[in-house]
């Protein structure tokens, strides 16, 4: 576990609430909470490698599981061979850490991957959009945030739980109506399947190898096959109207695009903005529903 000044990942916010200022509401416009409980403050001023860095710290159930900090650079350039206040950060950081996992170059972005058990590093030698809650300009800057996996157990067991649950009442109901258990079966299978691909395409997205443009185009397409599949099941399997409620259920969750992990969700927020993530997976689950719809009305 890495310290930041007197920051860290899993620190109680009773410990630093007296020198931390909640950001604005403007700004939770630009850096919206990833947490139904999240606040996002502003902290003291630290001082990493010999450089005075900004700092803004995430927290949820009382804890930090975030902190960013940014410092302005000089360093226009990716090659990860350029001295200067990059080789000290990614040295001390390798240090701590040992090797990194992951380097990649993602628009006008190269970052830099440490994963441990507890938390997510990355090392990002960026451009800053004309508006983010470190700066109201466009300029270079060295960006590290952190961020705790304890944070995101609740919501990977809360999924688990779900599923477990969404299995366990299908095979109870289809011992009680006509369903058979091979529609269970299938229910299941489109379920892991379906978050497979919609896990490589947010890699995708992600890696910037499919533009803005295109997304929304995959997004419809996903959206709408996820629906046609959904209405084939029904024509093999005369299925209930509970288990269709189920499985309807089920083309809603396999529609998101970006799943919420400390790496995808830290990365999305660099490269893409949460407003355009969550705008991703409101259009999915809306085609979805309208595909659902379409095809059972049209297609007899």
């Amino acid at each position: 576990m890495m310290t930041f000044g007197k920051y860290f990942i899993g620190q109680n916010l009773s410990e630093i609430v007296n020198e931390l200022g909640e950001i604005s509401k403007a700004e939770y416009g630009i850096l919206k909470p990833v947490f139904y409980d999240e606040k996002i403050y502003h902290a003291k001023d630290v001082n990493f490698c010999e450089r005075l860095w900004k700092v803004v710290i995430g927290v949820t159930q009382g804890k930090v599981y975030k902190i960013s900090l940014q410092t302005h650079t000089t360093v226009e350039t990716f090659d990860i061979s350029e001295k200067g206040l990059w080789n000290k950060v990614y040295q001390r950081l390798n240090e701590e850490f040992e090797i990194h996992n992951d380097q990649e170059k993602i628009g006008n972005s190269f970052l830099t991957t440490w994963d441990t058990k507890f938390e997510n590093i990355i090392l990002n030698n960026t451009t800053l959009p004309n508006e983010s809650v470190f700066s109201l300009r466009n300029e270079n800057v060295l960006d590290i945030t952190v961020t705790g996996n304890f944070a995101f157990t609740r919501v990977k067991r809360g999924q688990q739980i779900a599923f477990i649950i969404f299995i366990i009442s299908g095979f109870i109901i289809s011992q009680f109506v006509s369903a058979t258990i091979a529609f269970i079966v299938f229910i299941v299978l489109g379920l892991t399947i379906g978050r497979k691909i919609n896990q490589f395409l947010g890699k995708l997205f992600l890696k910037g190898i499919i533009k803005k443009g295109y997304v929304f185009f995959l997004c419809l397409v996903w959206g709408s096959i996820v629906a046609f599949g959904i209405r084939e099941l029904f024509l093999i399997y005369d299925a209930n109207i509970f288990l269709r409620i189920i499985c309807y259920g089920g083309g809603i969750y396999i529609s998101y695009i970006f799943y919420l992990n400390n790496k995808t969700n830290t990365m999305g927020d660099m490269i893409y903005g949460t407003n355009f993530k969550t705008t991703v997976d409101v259009f999915t689950i809306i085609v979805n529903i309208v595909a659902s719809i379409a095809f059972n009305l049209l297609l007899r």
